[in-house]
C-alpha cells in the first residue's frame, strides 16, 4: 500500500473523529490545494502535443470528447446539487 494512502487514512479517521481547531483545517486545505494544483502541473509538464498528434485524429477526438462530457456533467451536477 502507497504511503500516501496510509496517511490519507490516518487524516482522514483524524478529521472525523477529533475536533480541530478551524486554523489546522483551513491551513491543511490551504496546502492541499496547493499539492493539488503542482501534481496537476506535472502531469501537464509530461504531455507532448507531438505525441498527441502522432498518435491521430481519433485520439485527439476522443480525448475532446472525454473533455466536454466531463465539462458537460461538472456543469449538470453543480446546478442540479447547488
Amino acid at each position: 500500500v502507497p504511503w500516501f494512502i496510509i496517511g490519507f487514512f490516518f487524516l482522514f479517521m483524524l478529521r472525523s473523529f477529533l475536533p480541530l481547531p478551524s486554523l489546522v483545517i483551513h491551513s491543511s486545505e490551504v496546502i492541499s490545494n496547493q499539492f493539488e494544483i503542482t501534481a496537476l502541473a506535472a502531469i501537464g509538464l509530461q504531455v507532448k502535443f507531438s505525441d498527441i498528434l502522432k498518435e491521430g485524429p481519433r485520439t485527439m477526438l476522443y480525448g475532446l470528447l472525454i473533455g466536454f462530457f466531463q465539462i458537460v456533467l461538472a456543469v449538470v451536477l453543480i446546478t442540479w446539487l447547488f
